[in-house]
């Protein structure tokens, strides 16, 4: 058991001592290493003793003098050294599940791992936790932690999780919060089971444990085309988003007075589906539920008109762009690059998903031959391509290579730029406004 290193910073410690992508960190200090938590702690010291298994299977080891803080230098292949703790509940609406075949493989990982959750930010159900595992997490101070909770109705879980274990979820988020973890929580809201009364218990339940619990996000349920074995779900209409849009913001304003802040928010997804406009920026606080997507759209918005402001020079002349999204945030984005003076030099094009289907229209979750099938019937041109849409790897959700897309946009007379966030994308037309 150990990490296995990915790459070496040149002129790092480990390209001093000699390690290369491939070797083995097997324990510090005699500890065995389980995952990237066990490796950062045994770190913080000045002098450590390395057990290292080479490539090639020699057993090497090494001692380090070096300030506390310093690293050595590495990236791993994975987070987790001991394999991902995967779900052991089958929930009616999950996206693995609703997955086609050829997906990129991380999208078919039962996810549900608790050091993930606090290294990534992933959302967690508990419901796979040990009690040796819940020791961990309170004598290590893992916190804040991302938990799926759903509902806190015992007999609307059963449902929803389709599992024996859906007490334990709840049982364990009770002791992490007593532990003096902090927890922010998120619905996945299916019409007709955890919305109306049921979402209001989930709310006013969770909303007793603050601070504890800091915030909760109510997202929308995410249904494919791929559900042939699946229950049947109703998507959210646009009337239930808005009318949710409604009961959030009245929640809001008693959880501010009583509380101290607003923490429950709804998700960005709900009000471009209902139209019900955002709201300002003040309102996300300190937009505690960034990690869900929620309050990304208004940060966007301010990113951008603050980069647009300290560019340097006249932004109108130069290339012309077609930024790809998806259906969702199309005429948001358009109205945000509108209101910045962008519109002249930015088109915007929504991609429908033909790889998930139609009612999926986020951008995260663009297909890349969806993507491809817009420009090659557009032709040449210069096409933005939303970083979210693509993984560590640089694959999209269907397993295509941005380097596969920008080769086949080259042989139509197209260029592929891939834009990480609004700074980035104002730098980009800054570089190139005298092409022509």
């Amino acid at each position: 058991m150990g990490g296995i290193i990915d790459s070496v910073e040149p002129g790092g410690i480990a390209e001093d001592i000699g390690l290369q992508p491939g070797d083995e960190i097997e324990s510090i200090d005699g500890q065995p290493l389980r995952d990237l938590i066990d490796y950062r702690f045994g770190l913080a010291a000045e002098e450590i003793s390395l057990l290292i298994r080479k490539a090639g299977g020699e057993m090497l080891e090494v001692e380090i003098e070096k300030d506390v803080d310093d690293g050595l230098g590495i990236e791993f292949e994975s987070a987790v050294f001991d394999g991902l703790r995967e779900c052991n509940n089958n929930c009616m609406f999950c996206f693995v599940n609703q997955m086609p075949a050829g997906a990129r493989a991380s999208t078919l990982l039962y996810d549900d791992d608790y050091r993930l959750s606090f290294l990534d930010g992933n959302f967690i159900t508990l419901t796979n936790l040990s009690d040796d595992d819940v020791e961990r997490i309170l004598g290590l101070r893992l916190s804040p932690l991302y938990v799926s909770v759903h509902s806190t109705d015992p007999d609307v879980r059963v449902k929803l999780f389709r599992s024996r274990h859906s007490g334990r979820g709840l049982e364990v988020l009770w002791r992490l919060v007593e532990g003096g973890i902090e927890i922010h929580t998120q619905v996945v809201m299916v019409p007709g089971l955890n919305d109306g009364d049921v979402l209001e218990r989930t709310v006013r339940d969770l909303a007793d444990g603050h601070p504890g619990i800091a915030s909760l996000g109510t997202v929308p349920v995410g249904l494919t085309s791929h559900r042939e074995k699946q229950p049947e779900i109703e998507p959210v209409s646009p009337e239930l988003a808005r009318q949710t849009i409604e009961t959030v913001h009245e929640w809001q304003q008693g959880f501010l007075n009583r509380l101290g802040t607003r923490f429950c928010y709804a998700a960005d997804e709900l009000y471009l589906h209902s139209g019900v406009p955002l709201r300002p920026m003040v309102e996300y606080e300190d937009f505690p539920q960034r990690e869900n997507g929620i309050g990304i759209c208004r940060l966007l918005e301010e990113e951008l008109r603050l980069a647009v402001e300290e560019a340097r020079g006249d932004l109108d002349d130069g290339p012309h762009y077609t930024a790809i999204t998806g259906h969702s945030a199309g005429p948001f984005l358009r109205g945000v690059l509108d209101s910045c003076g962008l519109d002249g030099r930015i088109e915007v094009m929504p991609v429908a998903n033909r790889h998930l289907g139609e009612t999926v229209t986020v951008a995260g979750l663009l297909a890349g031959e969806d993507v491809w099938s817009v420009m090659e019937e557009r032709g040449a041109g210069r096409y933005l391509v939303p970083s979210v849409a693509l993984n560590r790897d640089d694959l999209f959700i269907d397993g295509l290579a941005v380097g596969e897309l920008r080769e086949r946009a080259r042989r139509i007379g197209a260029e592929v730029y891939v834009v990480e966030d609004a700074p980035d994308l104002v730098r980009l037309l800054e570089a190139s406004k005298d092409v022509h």
